[in-house]
């Protein structure tokens, strides 16, 4: 990308190209601008570019005050000077917003018609224009009074390139597994894994108690690696299960219900308005009698630990809680004060060090790949790094060859560079010195990617795909480069939390030291200031370019009187919907993401002027009660993400016509027949109900084909459901028949996820096989044959395939050994598990997942045959009404022996699955306590899986790691709920993540 954003540069290049292109133009200039006034402008912003660009590398990275004060007036005056001239044009062009664009931000086109308020502006532009001028002026003599002269003289041609040429290319395109940590980091902790499962005695039911095991280690040693992998070893195995990162200060509120929603709490979101005391009451309500695995990672104190134990039931079914710290005090506490129940994880060995470090730089060629002459340098390394992993795989990234030969003397510099006390101390300093080390070492748009993550909050779980959209609607990045994230992530300043099928990672956290380094950085450069209501403001009273105000519990909170906040580009609330600010007041945004609670009496938050924001790009809202957006949002002409999560009272009349808008996410009060015009859509998804609006739903699946064959560039489409319990209603879906037929079919479409209960085909369409770039498909279908195979066996790009089938199979389905080449996960929800794998079927699936009725298996149905399946690495089923406590393990039953011994993992289910269509229904209205069984049943969701696999590499013995997302679900067929779900977790905010 040409002329990023940067946090040391800010908008500088993108700004001389904008007045190169305006000095340029064969247009008369508006008044209020002469050609010379622009050019000399011009020349001097280059100037300053040019001397700024020239500082030493160590100026910029660290600089005394002079070099800093400086730099950020550079800096400051670029901002100020790009906000001038989007202000101008959009008051030229009478408020339409025209010029803010990245691709023509300074149309010339627009600005010759001169209205009233024009005139009246012709003055001020002026006046402002000559203000501009003097502060270049003023920073051009402090130049020379400072002496700051560069070091090399740097010219940059700012008409025909960027201030720094093209963004630098990255070694980006490198597999998944030797981006993510997931295979690297778990070099070493076999065996702590295995004593620690000893410890936790899963399977012992001479151990029925409630049992609490703590991982106590220093800083960076592995205990969140090693207690996630444990979690997605053994979660499976339990009734309930939740993982979730605390903070040093925690919204309890907010961490308690991730909890409650990943437990599969029934109504989990009715429970919206609770407080903490009712949060906790509605935890051990559900947990009560239930076998639990509960993970609490990065506990900081004993006081915290003291709630969560509060929602957590003692009792004699197996439970298990597993936590991390690095403080020995709360280590104890969540011990019972008992020191024989703490896990101490050691750093690692020489031996599991240098292999972890030869993993990391060398991939598959291990040590073999390292040159003879390196491996002192190596040793002396891995002595440094104290057998910390993350400080080994921080260092290994700095040393991954760019050439063929890697370079000695850059070797022998990171290890000269490198502290040794982590070797005899491994403290938080050391680490904080390493990761500064890394820090400094990354590309300066690489710097700006990480800067940005500081808008979250700590113990947040980010979104790939969200953070990715705001680092565009910030032109950090273009729409065509991909992998940032990736390349964070393999220098070790992110770490992953959900990966994908694909192997792709979808989430990631941040280690609360590189957290720290981050605002710092952000205080340094002004790129950020944190409002937090504990730590008043991290960053300078000074013109905040972006806000995050992270209020949390806090009810009253406000924002410090000496931020001025006019210049705000994005900003991130997290708080109480009374403490939010005046919207429109930020009239620069490009950014707008709102977490926001609210108690009971209040019932809608008021969007309606964000309208008025005319240079927004992407907008978020997560909300537990109504938004008010307004009728009409013709205004936000460069608006490209609008994603709503929760309620709202309309949605805007003239939404169709937001030709830039690329990915939406609303609530079904959308008429599909508005987003016809949307030709640049990308991603649609919208949250149904079968309860409220039905014939608005009805009339949706109507037109939606119609629709669908005008989003040529659409590649996700998604019907989920809000899923409100409990249900009292017999209508359960929607019939697709109008679907049946879309042609053409979005040739780009990579996702497509229909959930049962929304809708339903009567057989899988025919215009399913003409989508070569789909990879997850998810629907439900009333009937199911031999013929429905041949329409999507031959998608070359099918990675993930979920099947809900209505009616029972008239003849065995029959998998041959075409097709399916692909395909790594297939899950079937059938009355009948009527199956067969030929020789040579599906040859990558590595995971099977069925729903069935035992009592038609149990009638005559022969076993599934799954012996030819070779890749088969696991096998999950719900075994649907399998009677009483006494039933032994079923599945071994119904799956013939398999010598390749996947994994098994089974779940009985005391309900009925009904193959005929007319006896679907919900519970009857006399149910009384089965309905909250049913509940419990219907609310899990199991798509889709953790992996954390690496081909080249040897795996623990799980085979792979796996992380289902839960979401509560209608009542009606049990079967239903293990079809919704999302190849992600959004992190936390206000409510359920």
């Amino acid at each position: 990308m040409e002329d990023p954003v940067t946090a040391s540069l800010g908008p500088m290049g993108r700004l001389l190209r904008r007045l190169h292109s305006l000095e340029a133009s064969d247009h008369p200039l508006p008044k209020g601008f002469t050609a010379n006034g622009i050019r000399l402008l011009r020349e001097g912003l280059e100037g300053l570019c040019d001397h700024l660009k020239g500082l030493p590398e160590a100026d910029l990275d660290n600089p005394g005050f002079t070099p800093k004060w400086w730099t950020k007036e550079v800096r400051e005056l670029a901002y100020d000077a790009e906000d001038f001239f989007d202000e101008v044009m959009q008051s030229v062009a009478g408020g339409g917003g025209a010029g803010i664009s990245r691709s023509a931000p300074l149309s010339t086109t627009t600005i010759f018609g001169v209205t009233s308020k024009r005139k009246q502006r012709l003055p001020q532009i002026a006046q402002d224009f000559s203000h501009l001028m003097a502060r270049v002026d003023d920073a051009r003599g402090r130049c020379k009074n400072f002496h700051l002269a560069p070091e090399t003289a740097i010219k940059s041609d700012h008409g025909q390139a960027s201030t720094s040429g093209h963004t630098p290319e990255l070694p980006l395109n490198l597999p998944v597994s030797t981006v993510s940590t997931a295979g690297h980091s778990l070099v070493g902790v076999e065996e702590p894994m295995k004593k620690l499962v000893n410890l936790l005695a899963f399977s012992d039911d001479q151990q029925k108690q409630l049992k609490v095991i703590p991982i106590f280690g220093s800083a960076g040693v592995g205990k969140t690696t090693v207690a996630r992998a444990i979690y997605h070893q053994f979660g499976g195995e339990f009734q309930c299960r939740a993982f979730v990162r605390v903070s040093r200060n925690p919204d309890m509120r907010r961490l308690l219900t991730s909890i409650l929603s990943q437990i599969k709490a029934p109504g989990a979101g009715a429970h919206t308005f609770s407080d903490v005391q009712d949060l906790i009451d509605c935890i051990i309500k559900h947990l009560h009698q239930k076998r639990y695995f509960i993970v609490v990672d990065d506990l900081w104190t004993a006081s915290v630990w003291d709630i969560i134990s509060r929602a957590l039931p003692y009792g004699d079914c197996c439970s298990r809680i597993l936590t991390t710290t690095q403080i020995e005090d709360v280590a104890l506490a969540c011990s019972g004060y008992e020191s024989e129940y703490i896990f101490n994880l050691d750093p690692l060995n020489s031996g599991e060090s240098r292999k972890l470090f030869f993993d990391s730089v060398f991939g598959s060629e291990c040590e073999t790949g390292c040159p003879e002459e390196f491996k002192v340098v190596v040793d002396r390394i891995i002595r440094k790094c104290g057998g910390l992993p993350l400080s080994t795989l921080n260092i290994a990234s700095l040393l991954l060859p760019s050439k063929p030969n890697p370079a000695f003397q850059q070797w022998e510099k990171v290890e000269s560079s490198l502290p040794s006390t982590l070797r005899t101390n491994p403290t938080s300093n050391g680490m904080k010195d390493v990761i500064i080390l890394v820090y400094d070492k990354l590309p300066l748009h690489l710097k700006t990617c990480l800067l940005y993550v500081g808008m979250y909050p700590e113990g947040y779980t980010i979104s790939k795909d969200d953070l990715e959209k705001q680092w565009v609607a910030e032109s950090f990045v273009s729409d065509a480069e991909h992998g940032y994230f990736n390349e964070l992530l393999r220098r070790g300043m992110i770490q992953p939390v959900d990966t994908n099928y694909h192997g792709e990672v979808l989430s990631c956290t941040v280690n609360h030291m590189v957290l720290d380094l981050i605002r710092h950085k952000s205080m340094e450069d002004n790129f950020i200031i944190t409002v937090n209501y504990l730590e008043s403001t991290i960053g300078f009273p000074d013109k905040a370019r972006r806000l995050s105000i992270q209020f949390g519990g806090a009810k009253s909170a406000k924002i410090p009187e000496s931020i001025i906040m006019s210049q705000v580009r994005s900003l991130f609330f997290c708080g109480f919907s009374g403490c939010v600010p005046s919207i429109p007041d930020y009239g620069l945004l490009r950014v707008l993401i709102l977490h926001i609670w609210a108690d009971q009496d209040k019932m809608s938050f008021d969007l309606t002027r964000i309208g008025e924001l005319c240079r927004l790009r992407y907008v978020q809202v997560e909300c537990n009660i109504t938004v008010n957006l307004p009728d009409k949002i013709q205004g936000l002409r460069y608006l490209e993400t609008l994603q709503i999560d929760g309620r709202i009272s309309a949605v805007p009349s003239d939404i169709g016509n937001l030709e830039k808008l690329r990915h939406l996410r609303l609530p079904n009060q959308v008429n599909v027949r508005d987003l016809g015009g949307l030709v640049n859509l990308q991603d649609l998804h919208l949250t149904c109900s079968t309860v409220h609006q039905v014939d608005n739903l009805e009339d949706n699946m109507k037109y939606l084909s119609t629709v669908l064959e005008k989003l040529s560039n659409l590649k996700s489409l998604t019907l989920t459901s809000l899923c409100s319990y409990p249900v009292n209603t017999s209508r359960m879906s929607i019939s697709c028949h109008g679907l049946s037929s879309v042609s053409p079919a979005p040739a780009h479409l990579e996702r497509l996820e229909l959930l049962p209960w929304i809708c339903i085909f009567p057989s899988l369409p025919k215009w399913l096989e003409t989508l070569s770039k789909l990879y997850s498909l998810k629907v439900a279908v009333r009937e199911f044959s031999n013929s429905d195979i041949d329409i999507v066996k031959g998608l070359p790009a099918l990675t993930a395939l979920s099947l809900y089938v209505q009616a029972a199979p008239a003849e065995r389905i029959v998998f041959g050994k075409a097709g399916f080449s692909a395909l790594k996960y297939f899950t079937l929800k059938c009355s009948e598990p009527l199956l067969k794998f030929e020789a040579g079927a599906m040859p990558n699936l590595r995971k099977l997942n069925l729903v069935f009725n035992v009592h038609e298996v149990q009638h005559g149905a022969a076993p599934i045959c799954i012996e030819h399946l070779a890749g088969l690495k696991e096998i999950s089923a719900k075994i649907v009404g399998a009677g009483a406590a006494g039933t032994e393990s079923t599945l071994g039953i119904y799956v013939r022996n398999d010598p390749k011994n996947p994994k098994i993992n089974d779940q009985l289910v005391n309900w009925k699955f009904f193959a005929d269509e007319d006896r679907i229904m919900a519970p009857p209205r006399h149910a009384g306590p089965v309905i909250e069984e049913l509940g419990e049943i219907l609310e899990e969701i199991t798509e889709y899986e953790y992996e954390g696999e690496d081909e080249n590499r040897q795996q623990p013995d799980s085979g792979f790691l796996r992380y289902w997302s839960r979401r509560p679900c209608h009542l009606g067929d049990p079967l239903m709920g293990d079809m919704a779900g999302e190849s992600s977790l959004r992190g936390p905010g206000p409510g359920p993540p």
